[in-house]
């Protein structure tokens, strides 16, 4: 296996690992919320289905993105459908699941679990990783799409300049709108995670002055 070969199959295990920590974070957070035991969070019915249809919806999208890439490596050769696959999970997944990751944090007093932080850290980095990487996809030569061990489009004697062109132009415009909604997400991200670090330092300061408050009836009682 050539070293560039070996470079590109690294890069999809990396993303198949990155997705799969996502799956396994969001079905996390959705255990935790339906278990804690804060009133405007226990009670918020519609939140609970909610994040169970989005966590659903994220082990479908988690799935078809492992069998593309599977697919891609074994043919050998690009599938641009894999690109519609990310824009439609950014969209439909990673930015749904964000806003309701902000409406339990905004709505409970305390954090229900670290899985929150967790998951908000976890956005942050992952978003930072697609942007990046999007950006390197828009930089590549003639937009000559690779996501695995594959010849150039350039070597086909089939080779059509018109139809090809047209290929490239929409799989970057479907590259574009990804990485504006990835924008959005890390936006969304950073501000989840100062609102848990927020509510992280209102619950220190409140088991603090509970822990001040008992220590003093305690001496108050024995003295």
């Amino acid at each position: 296996m050539s070293s560039d070969c070996f470079c590109k199959l690294c890069g999809i295990i990396f993303l198949l690992a990155l997705e799969i920590t996502d799956l396994v974070l969001d079905w996390d957070f959705y255990v935790e919320v339906v278990n804690t035991t804060q009133e405007p969070i226990n009670t918020a019915k519609k939140l609970h289905t909610a994040i169970l249809v989005f966590a659903i919806f994220g082990t479908c999208a988690c799935v078809a993105s492992i069998l593309v890439k599977i697919v891609c490596v074994l043919r050998k050769k690009d599938d641009t459908f894999f690109v519609i696959l990310s824009l439609i999970s950014t969209w439909f997944e990673d930015f749904p699941q964000i806003i309701l990751a902000m409406i339990v944090a905004f709505k409970s007093s305390e954090l229900i679990d670290n899985v929150q932080v967790i998951k908000a850290g976890y956005a942050i980095v992952e978003a930072v990783i697609l942007i990046l990487r999007s950006m390197w996809l828009c930089r590549i030569k003639e937009m000559c799409i690779k996501y695995c061990c594959c010849d150039c489009i350039d070597d086909d004697d089939d080779y059509d300049v018109d139809e090809e062109n047209a290929n490239k132009s929409w799989i970057k415009t479907a590259i574009i709108f990804d990485l504006i909604g990835v924008v959005i997400i890390l936006l969304c991200a950073i501000i989840l995670m100062v609102e848990l670090q927020i509510d992280a330092f209102k619950y220190t300061n409140v088991i603090g002055h509970f822990a001040n408050s008992t220590m003093s009836t305690w001496n108050a009682t024995y003295q």
